[in-house]
């Protein structure tokens, strides 16, 4: 997930946790009073602080006041320092003033909507002329990252103590080494890095953690009387070659949090999968673990999975758990009642960094506001006795307006069939079932080498080979010399009837209700028009896959195959380019954007590369 510098959705609710008591002054959030406390930033269209109130949120997250401090406390306020990036009458400082000024207007808005305001930030990112100034106390030239030491501790004290003196409406920050993306663009060059070193054994890394945090707490929960939430992220775990640091592992995480005294304003973040939001990933471990209070994290518009471009309901699973875990599926519904874990906060839009792009309108939003709303009704109504079709069925009539109780009850059972219908399409069951347990490094290793995410398709450069994308074996590698390559083909066919059945199913939704039914006739429409190119696309690859190892290819079927793939990719893009409701289509390219990915040549490039065998 990126650290947006605008303003990123984002939602937290708390339920009472028992013996934790509030210490932030003038702030809502008593976890022992039972306050249900939810954080957003915006994020719908058409929607506004008193829409997000309306829905139960009472707090927001803007983006990164750390961004914006001017770093005269180098200067003892002289703002005379070598190195200083905000000179008088510069660019750069005339950008920061208006920026300042710009997030203290939105601070003061949201705080006179009733929301309490949290600042995100990735530490370290700092100015590049501060860097290479202070550069023989700061930073490592061989290694190019800014140092965790002495020095810099003082200088994120300083910057905690202009980011409070400057924005004092804000209730905390919410703080994140495991990503890095720099800083906003702007007049100012940035250099960052996350402040833990992961290169450093794990013993090294943790005592990075314990120092870093520590001083954190002083800085920002005693100093400052503040919240600080710290998010354990960082990417680790996805394979054998990735061993499961801070987030996925429950080791790795007591080593370091037990290390860190306990505060009343000292909250861990972790979300609910072991890795990042996928399914066919388990339950984190780390949940309700430990002496310190917890938030658990949910992503509403996954990039792994459409984004809202097809049905993609997540509402059941997060809550009781995914089916394709069988008996052994855990959801947040165990934490109800747990008196470590005080809050949830769900990723209500913006994951990844490209498309699908949904049409500006509130109800393209249909999907990742569904699993936004469903659990946050679900978790501020007593969670611990709420059923999931509770919160289902109240937010069907009280935001959908629909106030037929069959209706809603077809509309939810829609949903429940998206979660097949996502799984059988995005995922390789019997190869991902094989990616479970310690051997992966955590409890899951990356599902199907991730193929598919945002609106990118890849193909047999991550799929075929013995070291597919990020160190697991490629997913049809493995299906062709397991001998199982039939059977992952039988799951996209079952994947093509489940969008149909949903087609057929929902014909019968009531036309009164003509906005809900266009967009999700058009979403489930989508969903199958996918489908269908992603099937005819790994028959192509797993029948050239199959000739490329055994020297003999089946070329009727494979031409077949390669025909029918056209005609799919065709229909697709001519019902998706067409519509004035369907969401931006799927590329058949493989490209990263922002964070840019080595597997470049996509599905396309695959399928193309055996039209010429004859």
């Amino acid at each position: 997930m990126m650290m947006l510098v605008v303003i990123v959705i984002l939602s937290l609710c708390f339920h009472s946790s028992s013996g934790s008591t509030n210490e932030a002054q003038g702030f809502d959030l008593d976890f022992g009073s039972g306050k249900r406390w939810m954080l957003n930033s915006g994020g719908y269209p058409n929607t506004d602080a008193a829409w997000w109130r309306q829905h139960g949120y009472t707090g927001q997250f803007v983006g990164s006041a750390a961004d914006l401090v001017s770093y005269q406390f180098l200067g003892n306020g002289t703002g005379s320092f070598p190195g200083n990036p905000y000179t008088q009458n510069s660019a750069a400082e005339a950008w920061r003033v208006q920026a300042v000024a710009s997030l203290q207007k939105d601070i003061s808005s949201l705080r006179s909507a009733g929301f309490d305001v949290f600042s995100t930030m990735d530490i370290f990112v700092i100015p590049a002329t501060i860097v290479g100034n202070y550069s023989h106390k700061m930073y490592n030239g061989t290694e190019k990252r800014i140092l965790l030491n002495n020095f810099t501790i003082s200088l994120i004290n300083g910057i905690m103590d202009e980011v409070f003196e400057t924005f004092p409406e804000l209730a905390g920050i919410v703080v994140r080494v495991g990503e890095n993306y720099g800083g906003p663009k702007c007049p100012v060059s940035w250099i960052g890095n996350g402040a833990v070193n992961f290169r450093l054994p794990f013993e090294e890394q943790q005592m990075q953690y314990i120092i870093f945090i520590t001083a954190l707490r002083e800085s920002v929960c005693v100093k400052h009387n503040k919240y600080m939430i710290f998010r354990t992220w960082d990417t680790s775990g996805f394979s054998p070659a990735s061993p499961a640091r801070f987030h996925p592992s429950l080791s790795y995480y007591l080593n370091v949090t037990n290390a860190v005294a306990p505060h009343a304003n000292l909250i861990f973040s972790v979300k609910h999968v072991a890795l990042d939001f996928w399914r066919w990933v388990g339950w984190n471990p780390c949940l309700a673990q430990g002496q310190h209070n917890q938030i658990v994290e949910v992503e509403c518009q996954r990039e792994y999975e459409g984004k809202g471009a097809m049905p993609s309901y997540i509402g059941d699973g997060v809550i009781n758990g995914f089916p394709e875990f069988g008996h052994n599926k855990i959801g947040v519904k165990s934490l109800a009642n747990n008196s470590k874990i005080v809050g949830m906060w769900t990723w209500a839009s913006g994951g990844g960094w490209n498309g699908p792009h949904l049409k500006k309108d509130l109800i393209s939003y249909i999907w990742p506001m569904t699993n936004a709303l469903v659990l946050a009704s679900w978790w501020t109504n007593n969670p611990g006795t709420t059923q999931e079709t509770e919160a289902f069925a109240r937010f069907c009539r009280t935001t959908l307006n629909i106030t037929e109780a069959d209706q809603c009850e077809l509309l939810h059972e829609i949903s429940l069939m998206s979660q097949d219908a996502i799984l059988y399409t995005r995922y390789c069951s019997i190869y991902d079932m094989t990616l479970q347990g310690p051997e992966c490094g955590s409890v899951s290793c990356m599902p199907t080498n991730n193929w598919m995410r945002d609106d990118r398709l890849n193909g047999l450069q991550a799929l075929g080979s013995s070291k597919g994308a990020y160190g697991n074996e490629g997913a049809i590698h493995y299906l062709f010399h397991s001998n199982k390559s039939d059977g992952a083909l039988q799951e996209k066919k079952q994947a093509i009837s489940t969008w149909q059945l949903m087609q057929t199913k929902f014909q019968n939704f009531s036309d009164i209700y003509t906005d809900v039914k266009k967009t999700v006739s058009t979403s489930i429409q989508y969903g199958l028009l996918l489908s269908q190119v992603i099937y005819y696309g790994w028959e192509v690859m797993v029948l050239g896959y199959q000739g490329n190892q055994t020297g003999v290819y089946d070329i009727p079927a494979l031409h077949q195959a390669i025909s029918s793939y056209d005609k799919a990719r065709i229909a697709y893009n001519a019902t998706i380019l067409n519509s004035t409701i369907a969401a931006t289509p799927y590329l058949d390219a493989y490209e990263g954007g922002l964070n840019d990915i080595a597997w470049k040549p996509g599905l396309g490039k695959s399928v193309d590369s055996f039209r010429q065998i004859h």
